[in-house]
C-alpha cells in the first residue's frame, strides 16, 4: 500500500470520528480542509489534523453561508 493511501485511510477514519462526535452529515457544506481532487501526503495530513483538533476541542468546522453556497461552481 503507498503512503498517500495511508494516510487517506487515517484521513477516512478521522471522518468517521468526526461525524460520530458531531452528528452523520456533519461535514455536509463545511468549508474544505483537504484537496479532494489532487490529494498529495501533506495535504491529507493537514486534513486529519483539522478533523482530529476538532474534535478533541469539541468545536465544529466552519460551513459556508446560504450565500456562498450558491455562488460556488463545482
Amino acid at each position: 500500500m503507498s503512503e498517500l493511501n495511508t494516510y487517506l485511510k487515517q484521513l477516512n477514519k478521522a471522518h468517521d470520528d468526526y461525524e460520530a462526535k458531531f452528528g452523520k452529515g456533519s461535514l455536509d457544506d463545511v468549508i474544505p480542509y483537504f484537496d479532494p481532487v489532487n490529494p498529495e501526503i501533506d495535504n491529507v495530513q493537514e486534513g486529519i489534523r483539522i478533523l482530529r483538533d476538532a474534535i478533541e476541542n469539541n468545536k465544529p468546522l466552519p460551513k459556508f453561508s446560504n450565500d456562498l453556497k450558491s455562488d460556488i461552481i463545482y
